[in-house]
């Protein structure tokens, strides 16, 4: 175990317990599943997805949300590994949209259906192999979003209503809204719920508006409705050296909590929260980093951190933070081995805009699953499609330390 602590402009703002982790991740992107227009590689011809957030669990095994798959072009859900990966549902509706999707240790999965007969939450069963409703509960409830399963199959969610929004549970059968808005709860503090982690302990962790959106604080709150404040605002603590924070939150077993703060005069940085302090992990104008970009961080139990940011010369980058180390893992232009041969993580001339698409995905052994648009290294304008790549995790001295020397 190590502590580290942190100051910032001078000030001490915490400490952190958590276990120290390998400095870096040594392996080279590998390919798990590629989509394109003229060839495609564990995903059948001619289906296509955008930008998505990849699910993982910690046997390296990958899920995601596919936009239309073809020859019906409905939505459906791929999971797979490096070795070997496929479609595992399809709607039956044309109309149905998935999102959300979650992946636990025993591959069972769960996404968000909407725009469908049956709106809700929609649960794979990995022993069967196939898929059903699970629940569209609290009553009255109108949109599930941020759906997550832990290993116990417990499900947490953001049930949105007319009024306002609640953080929810389904375990067993049983639904338990743990935290709703005033819209909801006229006797909550809280105007506002942004999206929730929840980890395996089955406690839930995000960024809430007290009293009105102005004010903002990172919680936990546990399935008996008990909150725990971990951070404030400068709105709510003048002695906070935070004006704000990023939407979502990284959240791992140990209770930690990893975020996105704004600090005037430094920029937004990425923190990691043990409920008893907190302490820096990256800041902008460091390590290459100019800045980052606004999407959930991933923690893992071994206090490693993935998100995605700009290095200082303008490329995008998925970047891993330890707390002692902030390191490249994949960037924009960098060359990769796919089932066609090298090709570069770039958006292809006539797409134009951000190669990566989503959040970033850690798992505890430091696996790393991201998601980019690739090119023909040799002709920009010639895409060749939208690959899931994995990054396995691996002890080393350093990652890619020569990644930014010369040109690219």
């Amino acid at each position: 175990m190590s502590i580290s602590t942190v100051a910032i402009k001078g000030v001490i703002v915490g400490t952190l317990l958590f276990i120290a982790a390998p400095s870096a991740i040594a392996n080279e992107p590998e390919l798990m599943m590629r989509s394109g227009s003229g060839s495609s590689f564990r995903i059948p011809q001619g289906s296509s997805w955008s930008s998505a957030t990849p699910t993982l669990n910690d046997t390296g095994t990958a899920a995601l949300t596919i936009n239309a798959v073809a020859p019906s072009f409905n939505a459906g859900i791929w999971q797979g590994t490096v070795s070997a990966g496929g479609i595992v549902d399809v709607s039956a509706e044309d109309s149905a949209l998935y999102s959300d999707v979650s992946i636990n240790a025993a591959g069972d999965m769960v996404w968000r259906r909407a725009f469908s007969a049956a709106d809700g939450i929609v649960k794979y069963d990995a022993n069967v192999e196939s898929s059903a409703l699970l629940t569209n509960a609290p009553i009255g409830a109108s949109s599930w979003t941020s759906t997550r399963i832990i290993d116990s199959a417990l499900v947490a969610y953001r049930a949105g209503f007319g009024g306002g929004n609640a953080w929810t549970s389904f375990d067993s059968g049983t639904t338990t809204i743990r935290l709703a808005e005033t819209g909801v709860d006229n006797n909550s503090p809280y105007a506002f719920l942004f999206s929730p982690s929840v980890n395996q302990t089955g406690l839930m962790a995000g960024k809430a508006a007290f009293q009105n959106t102005s004010q903002n604080r990172i919680i936990t709150v546990t399935v008996d409705s008990t909150v725990t404040v971990l951070v404030d605002d400068n709105n709510l603590d003048a002695s906070s050296p935070f004006s704000g924070f990023d939407n979502s939150v990284g959240f791992n077993d140990l209770g930690h909590v990893a975020f996105v703060g704004n600090v005037p005069g430094t920029g937004r940085g990425l923190f990691v929260s043990d409920g008893d302090g907190w302490t820096e992990y990256a800041l902008p104008g460091e390590n290459g980093l100019n800045s980052i970009e606004f999407f959930a961080p991933a923690l893992n139990n071994e206090g490693q951190v993935v998100f995605r940011g700009f290095h200082d010369d303008g490329r995008r980058a998925i970047w891993l933070a330890d707390g002692n180390t902030v390191q490249i893992i994949a960037a924009e232009n960098d060359i990769v081995q796919t089932d066609i041969g090298p090709a570069r993580l770039q958006s292809a001339d006539a797409i134009g805009g951000p190669n990566f698409g989503g959040a970033v995905a850690i798992n505890n052994h430091g696996d790393i699953a991201f998601v980019s648009l690739l090119t023909d290294p040799e002709n920009s304008a010639t895409s060749f499609g939208r690959g899931l790549f994995l990054v396995a995790g691996q002890p080393g001295d350093g990652l890619f330390a020569d990644r930014f020397e010369g040109e690219p």
